[in-house]
């Protein structure tokens, strides 16, 4: 088994190194996404990621991403699949039917040599062995679900409105109608954008409207959160997007008329203080245990 322990700085470290033959991007079932807020804002994970190094299972925790990444030591990104030698640093998670199971962290993965690496499988397409089945479009109502319902609870909690089922639902209909209008717009303005960067800068900057605009009536709160959504992805999205990939020194920060905390107007009806805000998770949770049954989806 290619499992060894090393010593560093006096530090023991449990290494498995060996070539991937097996890499796993499974759909957590939509009942059982959950959000959570963390320094970085909101994450909403919807994969559970798993590989196999030289029969070895590793479990990768969960993930928003549709791949499995890692870096090389120069830095440089690879895909993880079949064939690609990596060396991973693990901690023991107890046993599946008597057999031992491991997991680590992606930052944990250190790629070796990718000469052998296999092409992942291309959307639609069968594992090697098995019928190709038709493709189907992946269900994101999950995903949409989640967004909706944390924009709705940013608004009606960083407002002070009194928190009722019914208005809620309204609220996230609401979030939901803008970030569509949004994510259309930006995609007409940004035609070469992939749809995950497209998904994430969108979603995020509606979510980050819902903390900003100000109690509006409902019937305008739509025209605010886009206003302002697209105020932050034209003001902040943008240069702080360039300065990280390129490097270069953030701009003079300048003053926006429309991104203030009271963007939205007058005529909004007063409601009650809501209750204290409940307690978030602001930690990502451990992975839960899995059992790695038949049903993972190669990648």
């Amino acid at each position: 088994m290619p499992i060894t322990k090393e010593k560093f700085k006096g530090k023991e470290y449990l290494i498995v190194s060996g070539i991937v033959t097996g890499a796993y991007v499974n759909d957590i079932p939509p009942d059982k996404i959950k959000s959570y807020s963390g320094p970085n804002g909101i994450w909403t994970p919807n994969k559970r990621l798993k590989i196999v190094v030289d029969g070895v299972d590793i479990s990768l925790g969960m993930s928003d991403k549709d791949s499995i990444r890692a870096k090389d030591a120069d830095g440089n990104y690879h895909d993880i699949v079949k064939g690609v030698e990596v060396s991973v640093e693990v901690t023991e998670k107890g046993e599946y039917n008597g057999k031992p199971q491991y997991q680590a962290k992606l930052g944990g993965i250190t790629v070796t040599d990718v000469s052998n690496a296999q092409a992942p499988a291309k959307a639609g397409g069968a594992p090697q062995g098995q019928a190709a089945q038709p493709f189907k479009a992946k269900d994101m109502t999950g995903i949409q679900v989640g967004h909706a319902i944390n924009g709705a609870l940013s608004y009606v909690t960083s407002n002070g409105l009194e928190i009722d089922n019914d208005f809620i639902v309204a609220i996230a209909k609401v979030v939901n109608e803008a970030t569509e209008d949004v994510r259309t717009v930006y995609k007409q303005r940004n035609p070469g954008m992939n749809d995950y960067d497209l998904g994430a800068a969108t979603g995020h900057a509606v979510l980050n409207a819902c903390r900003l605009v100000a109690e509006s009536e409902v019937a305008e709160l739509k025209g605010n959160l886009v206003t302002v959504a697209f105020d932050l992805l034209d003001n902040v999205v943008t240069p702080i997007t360039e300065y990280i990939k390129q490097g270069q020194k953030a701009p003079e920060a300048k003053a926006s008329p429309v991104a203030a905390k009271k963007a939205a107007t007058s005529k909004a009806k007063i409601l009650p203080k809501a209750p204290p805000k409940p307690q978030v998770e602001d930690e990502r949770p451990e992975p839960p245990d899995d059992d790695f049954d038949d049903m993972d989806v190669p990648f």
